[in-house]
């Protein structure tokens, strides 16, 4: 069920390799490529998934917009383009869980979610799993 997307876009004069379309069969083995993907074309992409969008700051207060520089511009401006990558690759109705997301961080992090679903949920489908392929070793007590 993907989508047929081309697999090379211009990309400011070069080419780009096209990220494939998350499929949730395979989403733990994509979301790996992806991350790959992602970091090859802005290795900041990798920290505003683990941080979030860079807000540029003074005296520990955001600074307003309008005091930016060129270079903050550019800075904080990554997380769209990040946003912008991660919606590129996704399905219809992953898309949907995700449209309303602010920033490249938490569409990721729901789109985790929408695939792995909760953290505790995660933990107990691998308790289940260890529990299933682990052969037993208990031993039969005489008496």
């Amino acid at each position: 069920m993907s989508a047929k997307v081309p697999q090379t876009l211009e990309y400011k004069g070069g080419q780009l390799n096209v990220a494939p379309v998350l499929e949730v069969e395979n989403f733990t083995k994509l979301e790996k490529r992806f991350m790959c993907h992602i970091i090859g074309i802005k290795p900041q992409f990798e920290n505003i998934i683990k941080n979030g969008p860079f807000i540029p700051m003074v005296v520990g207060q955001r600074k307003p917009k309008g005091h930016w520089t060129t270079e903050e511009r550019k800075a904080a401006n990554l997380d769209q383009r990040l946003k912008s990558l991660i919606m590129s690759i996704l399905l219809d109705d992953q898309m949907n869980s995700v449209i309303n997301c602010l920033t490249g961080k938490s569409t990721w992090d729901d789109l985790i979610l929408y695939h792995e679903g909760p953290s505790d949920v995660k933990e107990s489908r691998v308790m289940d799993l260890k529990c299933v392929t682990t052969p037993s070793n208990s031993k039969k007590v005489k008496r």
